[in-house]
């Protein structure tokens, strides 16, 4: 008798270890978008000359009263409050939130989407 709850307590165990790898299989993580958040009031909007050619930059100043440049990256999209495309001259005033990422020299912080928030 003893064999038989033990054969059976060792089958149990064994399917339900089974049954939770088909579940953690099955499981795909929450998609994060890359790179990091900063918002802040707009300081200055501007059009600049670089090594590549022209560039558009971006001044935020955050609730601290640090202020920290972005330079837009070629695809990166603005939109107003209401999800709508916007061009970056409206910008100047507005409350943003900008999501960024740090470019491959380490330091330069390129936006890939600015919102009036």
């Amino acid at each position: 008798m003893k064999k038989k709850f033990f054969i059976l307590g060792m089958i149990l165990c064994v399917s339900s270890v089974c049954f939770t790898g088909e579940i953690l299989a099955k499981y795909t993580p929450p998609v994060k978008l890359p790179g990091e958040i900063f918002t802040g009031k707009v300081d200055e909007v501007a059009e600049r000359d670089g090594q590549q050619g022209k560039f558009q930059q971006v001044t935020i100043r955050d609730a601290e009263g640090l202020q920290t440049v972005f330079v837009l990256a070629p695809d990166a999209t603005i939109t107003g409050k209401d999800g709508s495309s916007m061009s970056l001259g409206w910008l100047k005033g507005n409350s943003v939130s900008v999501r960024y990422v740090v470019g491959t020299d380490g330091y330069t912080k390129v936006a890939k989407s600015v919102q009036v928030i």
